[in-house]
């Protein structure tokens, strides 16, 4: 998470980008670790003042490594976003429903 911000990453992975419709839609391919190709698709949209952000990760297989594959993978984007939550928060005073004040 060191390289982690608005304008940088520090990860790699490839897959073709199926839907790039800025600013409100981004969708992509990967493959998970046991090789199965999933579709995430970003949609942004605005909210009474505020935006907001649906991530959708569909395409994994209806079997038991499939269906812990889901799992495991819903907790880590939850993770993951919480984690850049707080490092934007932290970084620039910006919250989920508004910059701090005061």
């Amino acid at each position: 998470w060191l390289k982690w911000g608005p304008d940088r990453t520090d990860g790699e992975i490839s897959g073709p980008v199926l839907e790039a419709e800025r600013p409100r839609r981004y969708v992509f391919q990967w493959n998970d670790h046991l090789g199965d190709r999933t579709t995430v698709a970003f949609a942004i949209e605005p909210r009474d003042g505020e935006t907001l952000v649906t991530v959708t990760e569909t395409g994994y297989p209806d079997t038991p490594d499939g269906r812990w594959q889901f799992m495991d993978c819903a907790v880590r984007w939850g993770e993951a976003l919480a984690l850049l939550k707080l490092k934007f928060w932290l970084e620039h005073r910006v919250r989920a429903y508004g910059p701090v004040t005061g």
